[in-house]
């Protein structure tokens, strides 16, 4: 008769990951943009003429962005340029990033705020950048592609 043995911890299930090992995404990240008017749609019957008379210069061009991202997917970092200089806060999640973006001097004539939105593919985090004014008469957009410095 065989004697059933107990396996010993070391053949235990696999363990899962350490949560110590950092995700792919952990890391700095830079990048660029460069800001043109957004397009904004407006419902039928609906009128605003500021958004009309926008010409799309004022508060548009380029700038960067710096972001950190911590092992447990929070993300912080900066943007400075066209639209002012911002504050990013917000979470990459199984690899998707979303992140809000806030002036540093919410009081400032080119201050911005919006949401930086992507997701990371092999070794970049493709996003768009949306972001308005206080009063949304200037609305931005941009395409950006984040890298490994």
């Amino acid at each position: 008769m065989r004697t059933a043995v107990a396996p010993s911890a070391s053949q235990a299930a696999p363990s899962a990951p350490s949560a110590l090992s950092a995700a792919p995404e952990t890391g700095r990240w830079i990048g660029a943009y460069d800001a043109k008017k957004g397009n904004v749609e407006i419902p039928k019957g609906v009128s605003y003429d500021a958004w009309n008379d926008d010409d799309g210069k004022r508060r548009a061009g380029k700038g960067s962005i710096e972001l950190d991202v911590a092992g447990d997917g929070e993300v912080t970092g900066s943007a400075r340029g066209a639209l002012g200089e911002q504050q990013l806060r917000g979470r990459i999640v199984e690899g998707f990033l979303e992140v809000g973006v806030t002036p540093v001097d919410p009081d400032s004539e080119n201050a911005m705020r919006g949401v930086l939105t992507g997701e990371m593919k092999a070794d970049r985090i493709t996003a768009e950048l949306r972001a308005a004014s206080g009063d949304a008469r200037i609305v931005r957009q941009a395409s950006v592609t984040l890298r490994r410095p």
